[in-house]
């Protein structure tokens, strides 16, 4: 990973790009963070999902298996 030094009077800030895109563009860029976002939290969830339920296959088939 490049580690860049903070902004010097020849770059760019961030927040000076924003305020210059047009309202379209940025109202579109948060709904695209949004689902992103959304995205994120619902693969969580269903891989939470998917191992808790691996973990009680686990457990009936061990409570199966003779000693």
């Amino acid at each position: 990973m490049v580690v860049h030094p903070l902004a010097d009077d020849g770059q760019v800030r961030t927040a000076q790009i924003w305020d210059k895109l047009p309202i379209d563009l940025r109202t579109r860029t948060i709904g695209l963070l949004a689902q992103l976002a959304l995205n994120i939290v619902l693969a969580r969830s269903h891989a939470e999902s998917c191992e808790k339920e691996m973990g009680d296959a686990r457990r009936a088939a061990s409570s199966q298996t003779p000693s």
